[in-house]
């Protein structure tokens, strides 16, 4: 299993055409644009339909921690809380408490797994760290005890800076490892200014390091949840699944998708091209190429290419079809790296990808094609795949 779908607002029929393109093949559910009527009825019709999809609900019982938040149809659960602080988490009771409302909301929805609730982490040495590990144990002893009970997988949320912190890192995840469940769900809390493929290499190197440890040593089913395109190189850590949807809150996890906004502007038009390992403007970016000859060394062949190729910039490409384009891309590279039996060779892989998108750059470069899109995370995965694989040994 690789690319899952991450709901956000106005899912329509996104969801449905990509796992009948073959493409998406598990839903990580979000409650805050859902309301539990609607949740309901979608979870069955999924499972009447797509009986080999995967579906996992991601409480968000951390949005109760952020200040001020925008619940939206969080509110409308039982077993969510809003404006918790740390005072909400000191006694035993309470936090038992949310563990069983949660858990056993999901239990009533019928799912095959099940995701515990958690809080956002900013350091794994803080107090709040303490208090998600609480919770996670809570939640695998309190599981245990349902009848028939399902596999667990522990919602871990955590600031993508927590990661600097080597031994503290090492600390959390020796606790994890010893956690009876199933596996993990997690979700990185990502800085505003950054785009969803832009990452910082040494966080990208830590961030791999996490999950090999869970998926790949200690053997845990591990989803990664809102990591989009910067999932390539994580998926290569021998991960389960990496999730992304189509609005920028859900490819990356910031504040913002859970706070109060003022609005913005329409997203502009993107294509996404597996051989720039980007998604770059219809208008003028794909235009150009098409002006300098270059299109046909930036296109993807996808199944939803072809009106592009002769008039890219005179055709509509609507917001539905550029994420079931980019879904595509997404799941052509990540079915490539299941054929690939070591994470060296999925190393390889990726590196070989990213080699052949910087050539391909330098080419269009040489024409003095003019960029609005960056493509710094190149290098930035380049130095965080070669630190990885130096801190590992492969």
């Amino acid at each position: 299993m690789a690319i899952y779908a991450q709901q956000g607002y106005g899912k329509s029929d996104k969801i449905s055409r990509g796992i009948e393109d073959g493409n998406i093949s598990g839903i990580v559910l979000s409650p805050k644009d859902e309301n539990p009527t609607k949740m309901q009825e979608y979870i069955n019709y999924i499972m009447g339909k797509y009986k080999d999809v995967e579906i996992i609900f991601d409480p968000q019982f951390y949005v109760s921690t952020i200040s001020p938040a925008k619940e939206g149809n969080l509110l409308k659960y039982d077993y969510f809380k809003p404006n918790l602080n740390r005072a909400n988490f000191m006694k035993h009771s309470d936090i038992l408490e949310y563990i069983v409302k949660t858990i056993d909301y999901q239990y009533n929805l019928n799912l095959d797994k099940i995701v515990s609730p958690t809080i956002i982490v900013d350091d794994f040495n803080d107090p709040w760290s303490q208090i998600a590990l609480t919770m996670a144990q809570e939640a695998e002893a309190y599981n245990l005890t349902k009848p028939g009970s399902k596999p667990l997988l522990v919602s871990i949320c955590f600031n993508e800076t927590a990661l600097k912190n080597s031994q503290a890192v090492n600390q959390y995840l020796d606790m994890l490892s010893l956690l009876d469940v199933a596996g993990f769900y997690i979700s990185v809390r990502r800085e505003e200014k950054n785009s969803a493929l832009e990452i910082e290499p040494n966080i990208l190197s830590k961030l791999m390091y996490f999950n090999y440890i869970l998926s790949y040593i200690n053997e845990y089913e591990v989803i990664l949840g809102y990591t989009d395109f910067v999932g390539i190189p994580l998926y290569c850590t021998g991960i389960k699944s990496i999730s992304t949807g189509w609005f920028n809150g859900s490819k990356q996890f910031t504040l913002s998708k859970f706070q109060p906004s003022t609005g913005g502007r329409r997203p502009l038009a993107r294509y996404t091209s597996k051989e720039l390992l980007n998604c770059i403007l219809q208008i003028p970016e794909l235009q150009t190429t098409f002006d300098l000859g270059m299109i046909k060394s930036v296109i993807s062949n996808s199944q939803y290419d072809s009106v592009l190729k002769v008039n890219p910039g005179g055709v509509p490409w609507p917001p539905d079809v550029q994420c079931l384009q980019h879904w595509e891309v997404l799941s052509e590279i990540t079915k490539k790296i299941d054929t690939i039996n070591s994470i060296a060779g999925k190393l390889d892989y990726t590196l070989d990808l990213i080699d052949k998108a910087k050539v391909l750059y330098s080419k269009l470069d040489n024409k003095r094609m003019v960029w609005q899109t960056s493509h710094h995370h190149l290098e930035q995965w380049e130095r965080g795949i070669k630190s990885f694989r130096n801190e590992i040994g492969v």
